[in-house]
């Protein structure tokens, strides 16, 4: 998931033979260590990740595909309407040993 950054995928040529491999590697958009072993960038991005497939699951579709997505805020409640369900969390950021993440406090389908 690191190799992507508002659409730039970071990859090394790998070569076998004849053959070359497009292999993804960490985008230097999070080469970091500001949280820990990572970067802010990073745990935000996989904060929306998680949030996009919770809110497919709870049965939201996109109607268009997005590529970006605004960050307001890195704490407090939140919600995701959808056509057949809501889903409501309360985003707490924790560190842990330097290591920061977030932890779902309540997630009502």
């Amino acid at each position: 998931m690191d190799a992507w950054s508002d659409g730039d995928y970071s990859t090394y040529d790998h070569v076998d033979g004849s053959v070359i491999y497009h292999v993804p590697m960490e985008h230097s958009d999070f080469n970091g260590d500001e949280a820990g072993y990572t970067t802010f960038t990073s745990c935000e991005q996989k904060g929306w990740a998680f949030w996009w497939m919770v809110a497919m699951l709870a049965g939201w579709n996109a109607q268009t595909p997005t590529t970006t997505m605004a960050i307001t805020s890195s704490t407090g409640a939140a919600s995701i309407t959808t056509t057949s369900r809501n889903l409501d969390m309360n985003l707490i950021p924790i560190s842990i040993g330097g290591i920061v993440t977030i932890m779902i406090v309540s997630a009502i389908l």
